[in-house]
């Protein structure tokens, strides 16, 4: 995926490239028509994106008098983003985890407190809750094949 990033960055019109994975988000000065027909053609041998995983945001301001904000979500974070109509005060993005990623812990907290009333196990309850509200490296000690 070197040879991926290297070209994406190269295209005209892009400003900010970050991919994490298969997550993938692209800044752009220009209209990004020419960047999505391109990005494919990048991809290695085998490998598509996913059009219902995709979208193109714009946040030029077409109407002076009307101010929006414009929301995205990347890597388990919520952006807002004001698209600055009639402003000249520097942008002023809101960053905050997004629904979809709280609704997930709140759902393995629900099945650590039900596992909890099945094992009547305090600690690893306590473990478990320790685990997910805190960032944690898990080192496998199995050998590999």
């Amino acid at each position: 995926m070197e040879e991926f990033d290297k070209a994406v960055r190269q295209l005209p019109g892009v400003y900010k490239y970050f991919r994490y994975s298969d997550d993938i988000l692209i800044f752009s000065y220009e209209p990004t028509g020419n960047i999505e027909t391109a990005l494919p053609n990048f991809l290695p041998t085998g490998m598509s994106f996913n059009a219902t995983k995709s979208a193109s945001i714009s946040l030029n301001c077409e109407d002076k008098g009307h101010q929006a904000i414009v929301q995205l979500e990347y890597l388990g974070y919520s952006y807002r983003v004001s698209n600055m109509c009639g402003s000249k005060d520097p942008r002023k993005v809101y960053v905050g985890i997004s629904d979809r990623k709280i609704s997930k812990l709140k759902t393995k907290i629900l099945c650590c407190l039900k596992a909890n009333q099945r094992d009547k196990d305090f600690q690893l309850l306590k473990d478990r809750l320790r685990f997910l509200s805190g960032n944690y490296v898990v080192i496998d000690k199995a050998p590999l094949p």
